[in-house]
């Protein structure tokens, strides 16, 4: 669950060749001594991120995800709804929008809640709905699925992509310490291997 390579960083030995000599070694040290330890609260902060993320698009998607609304379903003013039961040769109402529209609206939306949130997991959490719902869209033509499978994928990229940083950035302490304890020295990030 733990990656080492969540943190943008390399530890050097003595030399580029020591590292890829002792990497594993590095790695290994790291992850025993100064970020096991801690396992229990990485666990529940991962857990805690879920659950949040999960409150949020489940919320998401049930308001969403409604049918398209009727016409006979908006108040008529002068109708009652009651007297239009007896009226037996009305056509059958019509949606205000096709599941086409319903589907493109839903993804529109969900794209500029996720550019207009001052919260990053918020806005995590309608990207991974916008990306979902859009590929969905694409290969299938309309949002497929019940709420739960649309739910499971977003929650993934989700704790993938977001959860991922924010286990990064809890770990990011435990790894300045091991390199101060064990005497390891940080390199500048490289394009290419020299």
């Amino acid at each position: 669950m733990l990656s080492l390579t969540a943190v943008t960083m390399r530890i050097l030995a003595e030399t580029d060749e020591d590292l890829g000599r002792n990497f594993r070694q590095i790695a290994t040290t790291i992850l025993n001594r100064y970020i096991a330890p801690h396992r229990d609260d990485l666990v529940r902060l991962f857990g805690e991120l879920r659950h949040k993320s999960s409150m949020i698009i489940v919320s998401e998607l049930e308001g969403a995800l409604t049918r398209p609304k009727a016409a006979s379903d908006i108040n008529q003013p002068g109708r009652s709804r009651y007297l239009s039961v007896f009226n037996s040769r009305k056509s059958p109402p019509q949606p205000l929008e096709t599941i086409a529209e319903r589907d493109q609206r839903i993804v529109s939306e969900w794209r500029k809640k996720s550019k207009q949130s001052d919260n990053r997991l918020t806005t995590r959490c309608f990207a991974a709905l916008h990306r979902v719902a859009t590929a969905i869209i694409s290969k299938h033509g309309h949002l497929l699925g019940d709420n739960a499978l649309l739910e499971d994928l977003a929650l993934t990229l989700v704790c993938n992509d977001f959860g991922s940083e924010v286990i990064g950035q809890a770990i990011l302490p435990f790894i300045q310490k091991a390199v101060a304890c064990e005497g390891y020295r940080f390199l500048s990030r490289q394009e290419k291997p020299s």
